[in-house]
Parts: structure tokens; sequence; C-alpha cells
């Protein structure tokens, strides 16, 4: 409801300038015929009632609408897990607590004030007219479709179909010919459908003072018109008669109501002075009011067209031999036989000309076949002749179009401000959604059709980290190992690797092989030897888990340098690069090797199990999920409040809530995104635990 709201502020805010522009017409053409003035009006209530945005080179209207963002400011730096730091005071600042409850944003609060405003004056509408119906319930017949009441102080206009005329019994024969006169020109002008409908719009914008001006003004110039229609052909005599007829109908109290279309409701004192001194429009006069109106329909309709932007090609890197690796698998075709997994299993190189991709992994240990996605191996370069952007060449249907599975949708368009589109070849085009990098790769149905086989953030290679170990085998005081120490909560790792072995250093004489289970404290070494051979390089791919959870998964991948002229021949230099999501690589200095850190203080892999937290717990943990739903369970005998989800990978943006407690003690999330990862907020109880699952 957050959206709808966003977007009736900004048709707003569009409608606020085209009412002062016609306020302005109405002057300029204030000879013209007073229905020209209710045309000016009708141009309003389409900038209101539509929400599509026409461009136009002619429009007259400013450039950009949306004062408050459909999310909280993203920066983007390239690594989602920093870059939640700095957004996080951004986030914060278009949601913050309302009343001390961190689990409502200033936006809900104002989304719920709109819809009460909105359904109060539409309840106050529907009364309104259901007591004045029962009030003409003795209401006689005098002809046809016109009735006389005792209760009626003056004549109006009632009903959108069933149309009836009411008089008061006291009006004289003149009177009532002159009444009628103005109330049938009401029905021929169908005034009776168009006041409600201006009601209704200015019920749903309620919170704009310029439009409360629009429809009092517009009330005015209906009553106007209507009374330049009955006028026109009335001799002077019979003008007289009419405005006496008005004096004597006077509404003495001005109501801002949908109906009735009453006879004296409104500026009786100007609508006198207009019909004694009516003069027919010279027609060069309506010729030029008709223009107006036309030019202002162009000009004041329509959006200016919208500046084409170029994405900050900063993000992609300029500078050739710029390595990238996976950050996320945001989406993976339901056909791949692959669990979406960080890693993609390649190294992509931006080169000057080039965008290459170096397959690193091998089918016994990353599970897929040694084989990039369409279809070549190895190393596959791609020749790009510009690195510039282009716009985003779908629409929101074709993009949806391109997902094998509807829930699945990454809703880019709605998500992103900037988005930026390179097409590499038939099957890989790059994204620049807002400044980040993501690779997306396509499958060919059997027609020739194409769909997204998957979509992976990019992140510059050595903000995961490196760290650098040198083997000296022939130093027997040096163990022979590559440690890897894990600076996090965990009891059990497990780890494979292809080329070399895995050895518990730290245990009591564990033999060393391609599999290796440590337990809490223990290190994880990698020795460059199988059967006597030195490996040139190798991966390894770990799981760490605290008790039956997932706390952390990735790939560490290990290269040999060639040796420099400095060091002996036996003596060997390897360097080690990470992917994994949340997760860091840094250099050991007092071991020579590397420390693997979380970006966050507590980050639960959900594809192990649900996690059971206390409610301060909850508040520093962050939850990574491949499902599209988050499930919620509260334990507590007298535990309520509410949680709300945030989204970690686009900035911390709140994307739901679930009030819980009294009754109702589980909740899901659904529809969410795959391979993200979220943050629960909670505000209620302290003294409850909270279950998460997916």
């Amino acid at each position: 409801m957050e959206a709808v709201f966003l977007k009736l502020v900004d048709l707003s805010l569009a409608a606020g300038w085209l009412v002062l522009a016609v306020l302005a017409l109405r002057l300029v053409f204030r000879r013209a015929p007073k229905w020209v003035h209710c045309l000016l009006w009708g141009l309003v209530g389409l900038r209101l009632a539509c929400p599509v945005s026409i461009e136009s080179p002619l429009s007259l209207m400013p450039p950009a609408w949306t004062a408050i963002p459909a999310a909280p400011p993203v920066i983007h730096n390239g690594v989602a897990a920093p870059g939640t730091w700095a957004n996080a005071p951004l986030a914060g600042a278009l949601a913050s607590p309302a009343g001390g409850n961190e689990g409502v944003s200033w936006l809900q609060v104002l989304t719920w004030v709109w819809a009460v405003g909105a359904a109060g004056m539409l309840l106050y509408a529907l009364i309104s007219f259901l007591l004045l119906e029962r009030r003409l319930a003795t209401a006689t017949r005098l002809r046809g479709t016109i009735f006389q009441s005792e209760r009626v102080d003056s004549p109006f206009v009632l009903g959108l179909f069933r149309t009836a005329i009411y008089l008061p019994y006291d009006l004289d024969a003149p009177e009532r010919d002159y009444v009628l006169a103005h109330e049938e020109a009401h029905i021929r002008r169908r005034d009776h459908w168009w006041k409600p409908l201006g009601f209704i719009l200015l019920s749903v914008y309620w919170f704009h003072p310029l439009l409360w001006i629009a429809y009092c003004f517009l009330c005015r110039d209906i009553e106007a018109a209507c009374d330049e229609k009955v006028v026109q052909a009335l001799s002077p005599e019979d003008r007289r008669g009419y405005s006496r007829a008005l004096l004597r109908c006077t509404v003495r109290r001005f109501r801002v109501a949908a109906c009735p279309l009453a006879f004296g409701e409104v500026g009786v004192k100007q609508r006198v002075k207009n019909v004694m001194n009516y003069k027919k429009p010279a027609f060069w006069v309506l010729l030029l009011a008709l223009l107006g109106a036309g030019i202002a329909a162009v000009c004041l309709l329509t959006d200016p067209p919208a500046e084409k932007q170029t994405p900050d090609t900063a993000a992609l890197g300029q500078v050739p031999g710029g390595a990238y690796v996976s950050w996320q698998c945001l989406y993976m075709s339901p056909l791949s036989s692959e669990a979406p997994f960080a890693d993609s299993g390649f190294r992509y190189l931006v080169e000057q000309d080039a965008f290459t991709m170096v397959y690193r992994g091998s089918g016994s240990v990353i599970g897929n076949s040694g084989e990039s996605l369409d279809g070549r191996d190895g190393q596959t370069s791609i020749p790009v002749e510009s690195w510039e952007y282009t716009d985003f060449p779908y629409s929101e249907e074709e993009w949806a179009g391109l997902f094998l599975i509807q829930e699945s949708v990454i809703p880019i368009q709605a998500l992103y401000r900037q988005i930026g589109y390179l097409p590499l070849d038939e099957s890989h085009f790059l994204l620049s959604p807002d400044g980040a990098l993501w690779l997306g790769t396509l499958g060919r149905n059997p027609d020739g059709s194409r769909f997204l086989w998957s979509i992976y953030s990019l992140v510059p290679e050595e903000q995961m980290g490196t760290a650098q170990w040198y083997s000296t085998p022939m130093l027997s005081s040096v163990l022979p190992g590559f440690p890897f120490s894990f600076d996090m909560d965990y009891t059990q790792i497990t780890a494979d690797c292809f080329s070399g072995q895995l050895v518990d250093f730290d245990g009591e004489g564990q033999p060393g092989g391609a599999t290796l289970r440590l337990p809490v404290g223990h290190r994880l070494y990698w020795v460059p030897w199988r059967d006597g051979m030195p490996a040139a390089e190798d991966m390894i791919r770990f799981e760490v888990k605290n008790g039956d959870k997932i706390v952390a998964s990735g790939t560490l991948y290990i290269t040999c340098n060639p040796a420099g002229t400095a060091e002996p021949w036996w003596a060997n230099s390897y360097t080690c690069t990470l992917v994994g999501t949340g997760l860091r690589l840094e250099q050991d200095d007092r071991n020579g090797g590397g420390i693997i850190r979380l970006w966050e203080d507590r980050l639960y892999d959900l594809r192990g199990g649900a996690v059971t937290l206390s409610a301060e717990e909850l508040e520093s943990s962050v939850f990574y999920t491949n499902s599209t739903r988050i499930t919620v369970r509260l334990s507590g005998e007298t535990a309520s409040g509410t949680v709300v989800l945030k989204d970690r990978t686009q900035g911390g943006a709140e994307i739901g809530y679930l009030e819980l407690g009294s009754g109702k003690t589980e909740g899901v999330f659904t529809a969410l995104s795959a391979a993200r990862r979220y943050q629960l907020l909670w505000t209620g109880s302290e003294d409850c635990a909270i279950t998460v699952g997916s």
C-alpha cells in the first residue's frame, strides 16, 4: 500500500502545477464560455486519474516528480556487505521509527493516515447521501421525475442513473420554470456525474490543498456554465426573473460535498452579475479558448522526456586486467542441475577490448560438468567494442517473461532507478543497476526463443581479500601447509579439495585427503602435494556449521606463483582468493596464511534448517536463503510484537512486516528473491524466542 500512496503523491504533485495553470487560464479566458473552464478542470481530473505518463518534448511540466523514493537511497560500492554500513543511515532517514516503534516507518504511518482520510471522506459522502434520501422519503411527485417536499430548502438534482429533480413547495410558477430549466440543463450536461467524480478524486487526494481549491472552483464553474446555457435564450426581463430565483433559493451554508447539485449552492452573488451582464462570446474568443485548452492538454498532461543517463562505468572497471568474481546468485533457472550458490565457478577479466570468463572449477568439487553455460569449456573471451552501457531494453512484461518461474522474477525496474545494459554476445549480458554489476546468461528454447538461465552479482576480486603463503618443504620447523583460520562461531567445518590435500595439523595425526572435517578451534591446512606431485592450483569448497546450522559457505581458489630470483628453487609462493557471500579473506601475518571472517556479526544460512534466537540475538543476525519465503515462529506464553523484514542485499530496504501474538504465533514472508541476505527486526516482548526458517 505504501507504493500506491507514493504513486498518488507523485500524481498529485504534477496535478498541483496543472491546477495553478488552470487558475491562470481562467483569468486569461474569463470572457470565454464557462464550459471551457469546466473543460480545463477536466484536464486536472484526467491527470489525477491516469497513472500512465506520456512523454512529449512540448511538455511544460517540471522534469522530476518522485519526491519520496519508493525505497531508501542505496550506495553501491561493489561489495554488498560493506555497502550496508553506509546505507544504514540513509535507510533510517526514511524508515525512522514513529512513536518509538522500530517496526513502523514514517512512510507506513503517512500511508495509513492517507487511507483513513480517504475512507473518511467517502464514508461522509455515503452517509450524507443516505440521510438525504431518508429525508426525501415523503416527497410527492409533481410530474415525471420532478418531486416536491416540505423538507427541501432549495431545488437540486439527485441521482446518478435514476436522476430526479426535487423542489420546495413554496416556489411560484415563474420561479419553478427558471429552476427546472437550470436543473434540466445540469442533467443534459451530465453534471450529476462529473461533480461526484470530482469528489471521489478529491477524497483520494485529500492531502493536497490545491486540489481542494480546484474542487471549489469546479463547482462554481459547473453552476456558471449551466446558468449560461439557460440565460442565453432568455430576454432581459426573464434574466431578472432568473436572478430573483437565484436569490430566492440561495443555500446559506456551503459545504464541500459530492451531491446534490443545488440551484443556489455556490457563488450566487457572482452568478447574478454574470446572468445580468451576459453577452454571447465572440467566435474568435471561443476559438482562442479552445486552442488554449488544446495547448494546455498537450503541454500539461504530458511529461518531459526522461534524460538519458549513462550508468557509472566505474563499476565495471576500465583498467585492462581488472578481475571480478561472483558475489551472489540472484537467480538460477529451475532447469539447471546446480543449486543456486554464490560461486559461479568463473573468474571474470575485464580487458580493454574483451570480457573473459575463466573457468576455475572441477566437476568433482563444485558439481558441474566443467563447461561454461554456453557449452564452451576452459576460457571464453568475448570481444567488446565499447564498454558504454545502453538503456535497459526490456519492458516489465518482457523481463518477467524471461523467467521460467514467475515467483522468482526480480523486479529490477521497481528496485532500481538507473539500469545500464551491455550485451556481450547472444548468451551473455551485463547489467548495471544503480552502479552495481550483474552478469546475466540466457538459454535457448527448442523454438529458438530465449529464457533467463542465471544472474550473478559480481564484485572486484580484490575486495573479497587475498592471502599468501610460502611453501618451504626443506625447513622441517615449518608446517608444510597453507593455514586458514575461521573467525566465527562454529562447531564443525567440512571441506573438499581437488588437486592437493587437506590436513588437520591441529589434530592428533589425522591423515590428509581430498575431504576433511574439522572440529571447533582447528585450522584448515592445505598441502600442495598429492601422490608426490605439487599442485599448481587448487580449489577448496568449505562449509561452516554451528551445530546443525550452516554459518557460512564458500570457495577458496589457490594458485602457485612463479618462483622469484631471490627464492630458492624449492620454495613456492601461493596466492589464495575467496568467493562467498558475506565473507572476507584477510592475510594472517602471524601464521602466514589466511583468516576468513564474516561481514556481519552473525550470518545464518537457512539452507541448513531453521534457527531459534532470542529477541536480543535477532537484532544482530543476518539470514541467507535460496528460498522465496521466510517463516517466523514466536515462542512464549505472553509474547507479542512486530517483525519487520529488511533486504540487506538492497541496502536494508524494508519489504514487509508481520504482527505476531494474540493467538497468532507464526507468519510467512512470501514472494522474496532467492539468494539474498535478509534481516529481521523485532519490536515487542523481550522474553521470547523467535524461530526463523525458509
